[in-house]
């Protein structure tokens, strides 16, 4: 009898340390914060002033499209495509002779989904620099929901609220 009760005893700390550390796995806001921020700073970051014409395609004009495609669903990135919003950034940041850095990410608004997707309401700080002087300041908008597929947090949706106003001159 004391052996049956020891061995449930210690069955049921395994169990509660397993579902412990699960939960720990599953749901981490750390490190969705973290895949969150690189996907900005990779979405919005245009560093350098390449030639476009001499691309024979416009996934070339953008220095961190294999980054992106890592940490976003085949979907997502088709989607993030057919908007061309990397592409018209590094268009006209190309055509206005700007690089485009990102200031500050500030999280606004961070919702965990019951289908344990997290959806992030943020504001992006963007400096645009000619020649490493700081010639503007802008603030966009925008919304981006990750989701954990296979153990990793990946982008499955974002939408830019006011994108037009940024790329104003």
């Amino acid at each position: 009898m004391a052996k049956s009760i020891r061995l449930f005893i210690i069955f049921t700390l395994i169990a509660l340390l397993l579902s412990s550390y699960t939960d720990k796995m599953l749901d981490n806001r750390e490190e969705s914060d973290r895949v969150f921020k690189e996907y900005i700073t990779l979405l919005y970051t245009v560093k350098t002033k390449k030639n476009i014409k001499n691309k024979s395609n416009c996934l070339e004009c953008i220095d961190s499209h294999d980054n992106l495609k890592k940490i976003m669903t085949e979907e997502a990135y088709k989607d993030l495509w057919k908007d061309q919003s990397p592409l018209v950034i590094k268009i006209l940041a190309d055509r206005f002779k700007y690089s485009i850095h990102v200031d500050n990410v500030n999280i606004e608004k961070y919702k965990k989904n019951r289908d344990g997707s997290a959806t992030y309401t943020y504001n992006v700080g963007l400096k645009l620099l000619e020649d490493n002087i700081n010639v503007k300041q802008k603030k966009l908008r925008g919304k981006v929901t990750l989701k954990k597929i296979n153990f990793r947090w990946k982008v499955i949706k974002e939408t830019q609220c006011n994108l037009e106003q940024v790329l104003e001159k």
